[in-house]
């Protein structure tokens, strides 16, 4: 700690206007003259030269408050350029510091991700074949698993936690899901969550079937992804016609 304290002198400014009374009724009474004016084309002459006459007394009348508030700031701007000044001095090894302290941070979340995922695959046995794809799934991994005041204990239940319901869903989309069973589990495993697997089965039994129900929009409107399919020209074929039906734009990049 450092024991430095910033100094200063003010001296809170008084500011009046000493003929305000005054100048209030002398502007009434001028004022007065256009209340309940009425101005037609034919006095349109008159129109401009009292639009003229009211903007040169309202700029006097402004201008002079634009110069008291200059004259006020003036002690003020010297003084938050003195401190920022001061707060440069101090940004300058403080950034430095910052940068290291972020990338040390870094490679300890980098470190302990590995640790989680060493874990993962050491108690993955019930997941199978598809162990590699929970891992990487974007549903598996939580941010604050990464913290330093998340314990080991906690992560590794969290971990447990993450491969029993994997698990537990994998096998009950094998058991209900038929001959949509390897499409079910994709769209299961994009993000670990079982919400919304039911509908997605129903479209696709309703798109083979060449009926396809009305779907509410997905929030966030379109999106776009790259794969890759592989397999028989005919299989690829019906591949094709059964994302056209529903709704898929599909656009053949290469091959």
């Amino acid at each position: 700690m450092y024991d430095l304290q910033l100094i200063s002198h003010e001296e809170p400014g008084l500011v009046s206007i000493e003929n305000f009374q005054e100048l209030k009724e002398a502007l009434a009474q001028i004022l007065s003259y256009y209340a309940g004016m009425v101005y037609t084309e034919e006095t349109l002459k008159t129109a401009k030269a009292d639009k003229r006459d009211l903007t040169r007394l309202r700029s006097e009348i402004d201008d002079r408050r634009k110069e008291i508030k200059r004259a006020y700031l003036a002690p003020y701007q010297a003084f938050e350029a003195q401190v920022k000044e001061l707060l440069g001095m101090i940004d300058a090894p403080l950034e430095e510091i910052k940068g290291f302290v972020a990338g040390v941070e870094e490679q300890e979340k980098r470190a302990k991700r590995e640790q989680i995922e060493r874990y993962f695959l050491q108690r993955s046995g019930d997941l199978g074949s598809f162990a590699a794809q929970v891992l990487a799934s974007p549903g598996f991994m939580e941010k604050k698993w990464l913290n330093k005041t998340t314990s080991a204990r906690e992560w590794q239940a969290g971990v447990e936690e993450k491969i029993a319901e994997a698990a537990r869903e994998l096998a009950h989309i094998r058991e209900t899901s038929g001959r949509f069973t390897e499409a079910v589990t994709a769209k299961y495993l994009e993000t670990l969550n079982a919400d919304g697997l039911t509908e997605y089965q129903d479209r696709l039994k309703a798109a083979q079937a060449g009926t396809i129900p009305a779907t509410p929009a997905a929030v966030g409107g379109t999106v776009s992804r790259v794969v890759r399919l592989t397999g028989e020209p005919d299989a690829l074929d019906r591949a094709f016609t059964l994302l056209a039906q529903l709704g898929v734009t599909c656009e053949v990049l290469e091959g």
